[in-house]
C-alpha cells in the first residue's frame, strides 16, 4: 500500500509541475466599457461557460482601469485573476496601478510565465483602441492614460517575451 500511495503522490506532483500547453494573458482595462455598460464583465462571464480545457490552458486576466466593475471587483486594486473550472480567483492584488503603462503590462507578463509556466504564451490587449497614433487601454481611473505603442514595445521588451524562446 505504501508503494502505491508514494506512486500516487509521485504522479501527482509530476502533473502539477507539468507546463499547460497554454497560457492566456487577458490585459483587461474596463475603462468606460466596464464602468458604463458592463462588457467585460460580461466577457469574463463567457469565458466561464466557454468550456476551454483548464488542464491544458492557464486563463489569467488582469483587471483594472475601471471606475466600477459588474463582477464586483474592487476598482481600488489591480488584480490578476484566474478563470478555471471554480470560477473567479485572485491569485495576484495591489493597490490600483496605471493600466496606461508599460510597468504595469510588464508586471501581468512576467507573472504569467513566472507562475504558470507553458509550452506557448498569448496576451490580449482588452480596451479601447485609439490607433498607432494614440495607443491602446484607457485607463479611466488615472486620468485617461493609456500605453502608446512605444509604451507597448516597452512593456513587451521588459518581460520574458523579449526573448528569443519566447519568441
Amino acid at each position: 500500500a505504501l508503494v502505491l500511495l508514494v506512486s500516487f503522490l509521485h504522479l501527482c506532483s509530476a502533473r502539477a509541475e507539468a507546463p499547460r500547453k497554454l497560457t492566456l494573458m487577458v490585459y483587461m482595462c474596463g475603462s468606460n466599457l466596464e464602468s458604463g455598460y458592463g462588457s467585460a464583465s460580461a466577457d469574463l462571464e463567457e469565458m466561464l461557460v466557454s468550456g476551454f480545457d483548464s488542464e491544458q490552458v492557464s486563463l489569467l486576466v488582469m483587471t483594472g482601469g475601471a471606475e466600477g466593475w459588474v463582477l464586483g471587483f474592487d476598482p481600488a486594486n489591480l488584480t490578476i485573476n484566474e478563470i478555471g473550472r471554480r470560477g473567479v480567483r485572485a491569485v495576484w492584488r495591489e493597490e490600483a496601478a496605471s493600466m496606461g503603462v508599460p510597468e504595469t503590462l510588464t508586471t501581468l507578463l512576467n507573472f504569467g510565465v513566472d507562475r504558470f509556466p507553458a509550452e506557448e504564451y498569448a496576451l490580449i490587449l482588452w480596451n479601447h483602441g485609439g490607433g498607432p497614433n494614440q495607443g491602446v487601454c484607457v485607463d479611466r481611473q488615472f486620468s485617461d492614460d493609456m500605453i502608446k505603442m512605444d509604451e507597448l514595445v516597452a512593456g513587451l521588451a521588459a518581460s520574458p517575451f523579449a526573448t528569443e524562446k519566447l519568441r
